[in-house]
């Protein structure tokens, strides 16, 4: 009887911490530089439709502010614009996917307090352009 209370309760505190362990800590504020490459408009960068390839170093800021198991929601912004984003962990707990609006992200925790991603998209909302940007962030 003793032995399987035992075995119950090392149970249940195996499934508490796997529970735990299956929400990454992500909650709070980064910021970063992005090494960037854009053609044409984007609001995020100072360029015009129809403008060729210019290289640009933008500091974004992104803050986490909601998470759900795996997934989570926040804001990305630069000095110049923002909008929400959502994400979600890989099975790894270190890498996954976010999108905005108008372009997705990977990403992964390279620590605990550091956030390197990546963005692309093809064409915005506001018009035909195109964005390849890396970044690394650190929780402040």
């Amino acid at each position: 009887m003793k032995m399987s209370r035992y075995v119950a309760c090392l149970g249940f505190f195996a499934l508490v911490s796997q529970a735990h362990a299956a929400t990454p800590d992500i909650l709070g504020t980064w910021k970063g530089a992005s090494s960037a490459a854009v053609i044409g408009a984007n609001e995020h960068f100072d360029t015009k439709a129809g403008s060729g390839a210019r290289f640009f170093k933008t500091e974004f800021t992104i803050v986490v502010k909601e998470v759900q198991g795996r997934s989570f929601a926040g804001m990305v912004s630069s000095a110049e614009s923002g909008e929400p984003i959502v994400g979600a962990f890989r099975s790894d707990l270190k890498s996954g996917v976010m999108s905005d609006y108008d372009g997705t992200y990977t990403f992964e925790l390279t620590a605990p307090n550091r956030l390197e991603l990546c963005y692309t998209h093809a064409v915005s909302a506001t018009g035909r352009s195109a964005v390849a940007a890396c970044n690394e962030l650190v929780r402040e």
